[in-house]
């Protein structure tokens, strides 16, 4: 049985024992309990998710629109940086209630940490199980590379958490982050007025660790699982139809049949998609998302 480990950080001095995706026991157990009881953020949006879908759609659209306005159909374009804002955007409404454009230079330098560190862990990678590759240069240049890129992400995240706490208002949280600076706040009053049973109920969604420190490392984890994860998705999608055009022309048939030009397609489409559906699953049973994958450790 194999699940991630602390262990994994003592092999390879790239991964950090905070946040969601590389720690393990009690801290996994609350965080993910919290992330899910919290939707992500979406639970200060009301009920049901049309909210989410509406967002989805939103920033398909302005995918689109900006697709249209600044390339010309005759000049090649790599969409990469657009579908990766496109698909950022989405998850900062749920964790920050913001979003950026495609051409803004602070977080242009935010997502090209995040694709370079991706590559660089594939250089890593190897550390996982031979430790002692990190003496190696190129490896070890990579390591510090590592550590550069992620010091400037967590600079780019305390800069949204300090804006957070200048207007948190601790009776309406507006997402995620508001909800876990809720909470921190209520870690410190309830320490100031010695009330040890509130402190108690509190510390269990941080088992001793920093709160803002878990709450950084957090943001990066839901970036770093939500944005590359969908974003390579979208670009193994256009690889593929653009080799195979016979079956991007029965897609589009089937689009053009059920949805029409005038809207974008939603979530009650999908009973009516059914080659559009099975393209989708193909293209992902077919590319490679994550190579590497997370770092697991045998439990017993």
């Amino acid at each position: 049985m194999c699940k991630p480990h602390e262990a994994s950080f003592l092999q390879n001095p790239t991964l950090f024992f905070s946040g969601l995706i590389n720690v393990d026991g009690d801290l996994w157990k609350s965080q993910r309990r919290y992330l899910l009881k919290q939707k992500l953020g979406m639970r200060h949006w009301g009920a049901g998710m049309s909210q989410a879908e509406s967002r989805i759609e939103h920033e398909a659209a302005r995918l689109l629109d900006t697709l249209h306005r600044e390339f010309d159909v005759k000049t090649p374009v790599n969409p990469a940086p657009l579908i990766n804002c496109a698909v950022s955007n989405v998850i900062c409404s749920m964790v920050m209630s913001t979003r950026f454009e495609h051409d803004n230079a602070e977080f242009q330098q935010f997502m090209h940490n995040f694709d370079e560190g991706f590559q660089l862990f594939c250089d890593t990678g190897l550390m996982m199980w031979l430790p002692f590759f990190k003496i190696m240069p190129g490896i070890s240049n990579a390591v510090e590379k590592l550590k550069t890129n992620r010091n400037e992400m967590l600079k780019f995240v305390q800069k949204i958490i300090s804006e957070h706490k200048q207007r948190l208002d601790l009776n309406n949280p507006r997402d995620l982050v508001d909800s876990y600076l809720i909470i921190i706040e209520k870690m410190k009053n309830d320490s100031s007025n010695n009330n040890e049973s509130s402190l108690d109920s509190n510390e269990e969604i941080f088992h001793g660790f920093d709160p803002e420190l878990q709450l950084q490392q957090i943001i990066l984890d839901l970036f770093s699982a939500g944005v590359e994860t969908l974003k390579t998705s979208l670009l193994w999608s256009i690889i593929y139809m653009l080799h195979y055009p016979k079956v991007m022309k029965k897609v589009q048939a089937e689009l053009d049949a059920n949805i029409g030009p005038n809207r974008l397609p939603n979530v009650k489409d999908v009973n009516q998609l059914v080659y559009t559906k099975a393209t989708i699953y193909e293209i992902m049973r077919r590319s490679s998302i994550v190579p590497m994958g997370t770092t697991h450790s045998t439990e017993r």
